[in-house]
């Protein structure tokens, strides 16, 4: 602990201080906010290609989220979509369903997720394009994978920006510590995100003439 330092200019009265001995002392976090981070390995080739030509067969998208020169499809249910169909992005969604209950499992939680509980929609962004602050209502869990990244984005372009939404941002003590109300992330092509669907997120803007990828899935 910082030493007591007297202050006669602040309180005249302070040169009688006595410490007192502190037995122990114990630091605990609560309400921590679970975020999954998984590094997958397969080739996104499919995946890139699928992402395109839903592009290319449904060029207006729709607006949600995005803003600026973006893509957004729309929602696409594991469960309803044609067999035969982005079958690369469909088994992914098959994968994030088992990560999201292996997350669900090590966070303690007793809830699980089956195949008609996910939902998916893909987002392109070029330069300038990028998804405002939001939430994910209805589900359980959020998950977002990038198959496709600009190779030349700088510090601040495109990251993947976590905030919290209590009233600690109105905390001045601790809004200003690293980490404790905003989170920055810096996406990698094979990430895969998964937290729960609570938790407040934007992307930053990236001024490349690369396209930038990702696949959002709402879970449970």
């Amino acid at each position: 602990m910082g030493e007591h330092k007297f202050r006669p200019d602040i309180n005249p009265n302070d040169d009688n201080f006595v410490p007192i001995d502190v037995a122990t002392r114990d630091r605990i976090e609560l309400f921590t906010t679970p975020f999954f981070d998984y590094k997958l390995n397969f080739d996104n080739q499919e995946i890139v290609d699928e992402c395109f030509d839903l592009k290319d067969r449904y060029p207006n998208g729709v607006r949600k989220s995005n803003f600026g020169d973006g893509w957004q499809s729309q929602v696409y249910e594991l469960a309803q979509i044609r067999r035969g169909v982005t079958p690369a992005i469909q088994n992914l969604a098959r994968n994030v369903i088992d990560l999201t209950n292996d997350m669900l499992e090590d966070c303690g939680s007793g809830t699980r997720v089956a195949d008609d509980q996910i939902g998916w929609w893909i987002n392109i962004n070029k330069g300038m394009g990028y998804n405002v602050f939001h939430t994910h209502p209805g589900c359980t869990v959020i998950g977002i994978y990038y198959p496709m990244i600009p190779t030349d984005l700088e510090e601040h372009e495109g990251n993947l920006t976590i905030l919290r939404s209590d009233p600690s941002n109105h905390n001045g003590a601790f809004a200003d510590i690293p980490n404790w109300c905003e989170f920055t992330i810096k996406p990698e092509v094979g990430r895969l995100y998964l937290m729960p669907s609570t938790v407040g997120h934007y992307v930053t803007p990236h001024f490349s003439d690369q396209e930038r990828i990702s696949i959002a899935f709402n879970i449970g």
